[in-house]
């Protein structure tokens, strides 16, 4: 009986240790992962239409991407496949997993390892963060996007997965969910790491998806910031990104969310999601030699795309435009069913070609009429038409619509902006923890079988020792 007790108490011990080792917690609530669409649904990256382009702006950093939303189009890429050393912009992606994974209110406490496994330089320098310390989820995303805190987006990583390398396993995943082909990220603070690497058109892909959390936009938008930990210490973060402290010189109106970076390895690095209200920017320069060069490449990025493109509005059939005479000299309205081509998303133009006007032109294809307004030579809108005159005969007042919807083609001066990727498919964010699971459960088998055999042995030589 004594035996059966102690393996009883053994196995309650071994539910305890796994139950340490791999923490469950509850999901997101769905308020929290709620998200606004920025820009077209695919989150494709497209070729800008065939027409002259302005000049391409000077900038420093090493790598750099300018993209519009709305169209996709991409307005500027210096290197921007070239796999980098990311810095603290990493946070983007460790946010995003935060807040996808886990409620704001949960506790999150700072371990050990959180506190002392940083690379040199890692360290909050105004010594605020400390061993056993606990506040909210929600705090430390704040102090995460704003302050970059390094203890913090460890402590994140350990309170969602147990472990740096399970956290690094879901944010890999999402960021080949959204479209990042070329990133593998080994940590959730983005201290030098060779094997910690990404794109700058892959941050942007991965800033897009994060800038459509609404948690998100509103956290890393947000200039100044202060909390209360467990203890009643109150701690104060503010932007490290000066484009939003409204305070400063460096303020700009048009930025909404976004994150700096810097390791002696990586150098400056920059992202930001931008808005002036009809075009949607996102900017990232990555390997920048000093803060100021990375700041003023941002601002020369923003202002090339907000102050020389527009985006294309798409005719409306107008009756007015396409008028018949009939043989009696009275002008008869055609009237018009719905546009023939399918346009996605708009098109992006420089401010030249967005004034140039659309010529109506009254067409007859196939014994049909068609109304059609051409965009100089680059595209073509259409919609079928038909003679409404009730003073004519019936089998000549109205042609049959098209039995076709119509689709853009280049050889009749129409011109569709192709997307230049494939969104990745999204994977199962359980992988991880399964592992750990697994590996526990394996080390507690040995650790019983050992146990059991120790007993058996100690219970021979017991009954050995009364024979005697």
């Amino acid at each position: 009986m004594r035996y059966l007790r102690k393996i009883a108490t053994f196995f309650l011990a071994a539910v305890i240790l796994l139950t340490a080792a791999v923490p469950a917690r509850a999901a997101a609530p769905e308020w929290q992962r709620k998200t606004t669409a920025i820009g077209r649904t695919d989150h494709a990256f497209v070729d800008h239409l065939n027409v002259p382009w302005p000049d391409t702006p000077t900038v420093d950093a090493d790598t750099a991407f300018l993209v519009e939303l709305n169209s996709g189009t991409v307005l500027y890429a210096k290197n921007a496949h070239k796999q980098m050393f990311p810095a603290s912009i990493t946070k983007i992606m460790t946010a995003l997993v935060t807040i996808e994974n886990v409620p704001l209110t949960d506790m999150l406490t700072l371990s050990h390892n959180s506190v002392t496994d940083l690379v040199w330089g890692g360290a909050d320098p105004a010594g605020r963060f400390y061993e056993g310390q606990s506040f909210s989820v929600e705090n430390g995303l704040y102090a995460l996007c704003l302050d970059s805190v390094n203890t913090v987006g460890y402590a994140l990583a350990e309170h969602i997965s147990g472990s740096l390398q399970g956290f690094a396993a879901l944010m890999n995943e999402k960021a080949s969910a959204v479209g990042a082909v070329n990133t593998n990220f080994n940590n959730p603070h983005g201290l030098n790491d060779q094997t910690h690497l990404t794109t700058a058109h892959d941050m942007a892909k991965i800033l897009w998806a994060a800038a459509e959390n609404d948690l998100y936009r509103k956290i890393a938008g947000t200039a100044y910031y202060s909390f209360t930990d467990k203890a009643g210490t109150q701690i104060n973060c503010k932007h490290g990104f000066k484009v939003f402290r409204s305070d400063l010189p460096e303020y700009d109106w048009r930025c909404v969310c976004g994150k700096t970076g810097y390791t002696s390895e990586a150098m400056y690095t920059r992202a930001v999601y931008a808005t002036d209200g009809n075009l949607d920017l996102i900017a990232v320069v990555m390997h920048s030699d000093s803060s100021a060069i990375a700041l003023s490449d941002v601002e020369t990025l923003l202002n090339y795309g907000f102050n020389n493109f527009s985006l294309l509005p798409l005719p409306d059939y107008d009756a007015q435009d396409f008028v018949m005479t009939s043989a009696t000299g009275r002008d008869i309205l055609l009237t018009a069913g719905e546009m023939l081509e399918s346009y996605p998303v708009p098109y992006l133009v420089p401010n030249a070609y967005a004034k140039v006007n659309w010529i109506p032109e009254l067409i007859s294809e196939n014994g049909k009429l068609l109304a059609r307004y051409s965009y100089g030579t680059l595209l073509t809108v259409t919609y079928p038409v038909w003679v409404d005159d009730p003073d004519a005969p019936e089998e000549t007042t109205a042609a049959a619509l098209p039995d076709v919807t119509g689709s853009t083609d280049t050889e009749n001066g129409n011109a569709t902006a192709v997307s230049t990727e494939d969104n990745g498919n999204e994977k199962g964010s359980g992988t991880a923890r399964r592992v750990i699971v697994t590996i526990v459960l394996l080390v507690l088998l040995i650790i019983v079988l050992y146990i059991l055999a120790e007993m058996v042995l100690r219970q021979r030589r017991r009954r050995r020792r009364k024979r005697r």
